[in-house]
C-alpha cells in the first residue's frame, strides 16, 4: 500500500500539474481564415488578382512581430508566376505551396508579400500564427487583402481596403480579428471570415484526463490484487 501511494501521489501530482498549464500564456495567437473569391470570375477584365499579405510597424519598435501563414488551399485555382516580396517577407506559394508565407518587422516597418492566383479561384483557405507582444501605442497590424490591376479591392474596413485586419497584442483573440467584404465599384461577393483554430489547450487538457483515467484504473487494479 505504500508503494501504491508512493507511485500513485507523484503522478496525480503531475497530472494536475498538467491541468495548470493553460494557465501560461500563449506565445502565438492562432486562427484559420476562409476568402471568399468567387465573385472575381465576373471581373476578368481587371486582372491579374493577387492575394497580399501585409504587416506594418506599430510604435512599438523593440519586439519583433512575425506572422507565418501557412496550410494554403485554392479552390478552382492556384497562385502563379513569381511571388513579390518586399521587407521582411519570404515564401513563394507558385513554387511551394506547402512552405507557406512569414512576415517579420525584425529589420523592417512595412512588409508585403503578393502572389497573383488564377480568377477562376473560387475560394482561399490558409492559416495564421502571430507573435503576442507588446501592442505599444500604435500597435502592430496584420493585413490580408487582394489586389487587381488597379490596386487593392475597397472594402468595408475602416481603412477600405483590408478584408482581413488584426492589431498585434499580447492577448489576441478571435474577437480582435476584423473580417470584412468588397464594396462597389469593386467586385461585390469577396468577403474574409475568421474560424478558431484548436489551440494546445484542449489536447493538455485531454492528455491530462487520459492520464488520470489510467492511474484511477491502474489504482483500483491494484487494490483488488
Amino acid at each position: 500500500m505504500k508503494n501504491l501511494i508512493n507511485i500513485g501521489l507523484p503522478a496525480l501530482g503531475l497530472g494536475l500539474a498538467i491541468l495548470c498549464v493553460p494557465a501560461v500564456r500563449a506565445q502565438t495567437f492562432n486562427f484559420n481564415v476562409d476568402l471568399n473569391t468567387s465573385g472575381l470570375s465576373a471581373d476578368t477584365a481587371n486582372e491579374p488578382f493577387s492575394l497580399e499579405f501585409d504587416l506594418n510597424q506599430g510604435s512599438d519598435t523593440l519586439s519583433v512581430d512575425t506572422v507565418t501563414l501557412s496550410n494554403f488551399q485554392f479552390t478552382g485555382g492556384a497562385p502563379t508566376g513569381s511571388s513579390t516580396l518586399s521587407g521582411g517577407a519570404t515564401g513563394d506559394l507558385a513554387v511551394n505551396l506547402a512552405g507557406g508565407v512569414s512576415l517579420t518587422d525584425a529589420s523592417n516597418s512595412l512588409n508585403s508579400y503578393l502572389q497573383n492566383f488564377t480568377p477562376t479561384t473560387t475560394d482561399i483557405k490558409f492559416s495564421v500564427a502571430v507573435s503576442q507582444n507588446g501592442a505599444g501605442l500604435t500597435p502592430t497590424l496584420f493585413e490580408t487583402a487582394i489586389d487587381d490591376n488597379g490596386g487593392e479591392l475597397a472594402t468595408t474596413a475602416t481603412d477600405t481596403t483590408g478584408l482581413v485586419e488584426l492589431n498585434l497584442s499580447t492577448s489576441n483573440t478571435l474577437s480582435d480579428v476584423g473580417t470584412y467584404a468588397s464594396t462597389s465599384p469593386s467586385p461585390t461577393g469577396i468577403s474574409a471570415t475568421a474560424i478558431p483554430e484548436p489551440t494546445t489547450t484542449a489536447a493538455i487538457y485531454g492528455f491530462a484526463a487520459i492520464a488520470l483515467v489510467g492511474l484511477a484504473r491502474r489504482f483500483g487494479q491494484q487494490q483488488l490484487a
